[in-house]
């Protein structure tokens, strides 16, 4: 499946010479081994970063026409704009699952293996068919053995398994919320704290829209993938 990136006119981040000195980390070594996120509220009164608010609701609340609902998403997605780069760049070794990445570092870096979840996003689980297996092939598609920038939420690098949480930028892209485009993942939380909590509520209802994906209803989603784990522990 190829998937058609956004076109906002931006340059690559693979084109810039070096990590902006307002990057949390300029390199995986710096990252903390341990887990550092802080709660929803802490987030959210953190200074240096942007939030969204709460998330809207006026696609669901109003009987918009397809074409006319289309438009409008379409636009306040072109609308969202890039971010810019304040991460860490990497080589994606492997992709183990819809919303996981292996990645490798460069430079003094290039022999240290990290695994990625990709922030704000949640993919079917690989035992949920055929999603699953969709969502990892659509994500391999996207950035397998491609050299990618890792963006962190401020105050947040690991989650309890000690995965990196991040976003993922490939030649402008945010492939988070390409991914959510697609119809292969579904926001991970509606609380509007998180940087792109807003792009990728609008990537899902373009998906709910074109039927795309999970939302195709001719074979549904019928859990979401964070209560179907719950069901079916591993």
């Amino acid at each position: 499946m190829k998937i058609k990136p956004l076109d906002r006119g931006q340059p690559s981040p693979q084109g810039r010479s070096s990590t902006p000195s307002t990057s949390p980390f300029a390199t995986l070594s710096a990252i903390p081994n341990i887990k550092t996120a802080t709660s929803p509220k802490q987030l959210a009164k953190t200074p240096t970063q942007s939030r969204t608010g709460p998330l809207p609701q006026v696609i669901r609340s109003q009987p918009w026409p397809k074409a006319i609902a289309l438009g409008l998403i379409l636009g306040l997605l072109t609308g969202c704009g890039n971010s810019p780069l304040t991460g860490v760049q990497v080589v994606v070794n492997r992709v183990p699952s819809g919303n996981t990445l292996e990645v490798r570092g460069t430079g003094a870096d290039a022999k240290r293996l990290e695994t990625v979840r990709l922030l704000g996003i949640d993919a079917p689980d690989l035992r949920q068919q055929p999603w699953g297996i969709k969502a990892q092939q659509t994500l391999m598609e996207l950035v397998a053995g491609q050299t990618v920038w890792l963006e962190f939420e401020s105050g947040e690098a690991r989650d309890r398994l000690g995965r990196l949480l991040a976003y993922v930028w490939r030649d402008g892209q945010l492939v988070n919320e390409q991914l959510t485009k697609a119809g292969y993942a579904v926001p991970a939380s509606r609380s509007g704290l998180l940087k792109y909590d807003r792009r990728i509520f609008y990537a899902q209802e373009y998906a709910r829209i074109l039927e795309l994906g999970v939302w195709d209803p001719r074979s549904p989603m019928r859990l979401r993938p964070s209560e179907f784990r719950r069901q079916n522990p591993s």
